[in-house]
């Protein structure tokens, strides 16, 4: 009898320990990290957020390649000044999303150019149906703040459920590099790790965060980065791509 009793708990330890591992899968979520990268910081800053949530990842690339002179800042005669001061400019991008419509959050990452996300990052946001998806967005810059262009995306996915984001200091992120284009550097490292903690809803943080908001309220406060000006990082081609 006494074998009987131990055998019946353990069948109903184990029965409970499947249980426990069937719901906390159906409580992760599928998660895309989409970024658009020009020089390679935005690129290094999504690989290693990607890492950091479990996401997949895609590079949002353009079908006509931009050009190193291309590039050029503060000159209006070449294609990102052209661009960005062309409301109704689009890029087209090479390449699509494969079943998007799995994915419950999009981390979207971008350079900032002329203080707003490239032209392309507008291409993207009209390209798939974001309806009731969690947004995301980060970006690499070396003066301006990721502020100061979220509304003109925003306004590209209305029925998003976007959330707090944050810009990584493109000339930081460009000193961390190695010559592979990996973060090496352990304090930039941290600060990207430590968003993806704040941020990801599969992050043990964030869903005991979301348990006890009723997954309603924003998760991540994005932190006050000032304006760098005179960075010693200043460049003639587009800035902290």
């Amino acid at each position: 009898m006494k074998r009987r009793i131990i055998a019946v708990i353990s069948i109903l330890v184990l029965l409970a320990g499947i249980m426990l591992t069937a719901c906390s899968k159906v409580e992760e979520k599928k998660i895309l990290v989409a970024y658009f990268s020009a020089t390679g910081n935005t690129k290094a800053v999504a690989v290693q957020l990607a890492e950091n949530t479990g996401a997949d990842l895609f590079e949002i690339v353009p079908k006509e390649p931009y050009t190193e002179v291309q590039l050029g800042y503060d000159d209006p005669d070449q294609r990102i000044t052209k661009e960005q001061a062309d409301e109704k400019c689009r890029v087209e991008i090479a390449g699509t999303v494969e079943n998007f419509e799995q994915f419950d959050t999009i981390y979207i990452g971008y350079p900032i150019w002329y203080g707003k996300a490239p032209r392309i990052i507008l291409t993207f946001l009209e390209s798939y149906d974001f309806d009731g998806k969690e947004i995301i967005p980060f970006c690499t810059s070396e003066n301006d703040g990721i502020e100061t262009g979220l509304e003109e995306i925003e306004n590209l996915a209305p029925n998003a459920d976007w959330q707090d984001g944050q810009r990584f200091d493109g000339g930081k992120v460009t000193k961390a590099l190695d010559e592979n284009g990996t973060i090496t550097d352990g304090t930039v490292k941290k600060e990207i790790t430590d968003f993806a903690e704040k941020t990801s809803p599969n992050s043990e943080m964030n869903k005991k965060k979301r348990k006890e908001n009723g997954d309603t309220t924003k998760t991540f406060d994005s932190e006050e980065a000032p304006f760098e000006e005179g960075s010693d990082n200043e460049s003639t081609t587009a800035k902290s791509s």
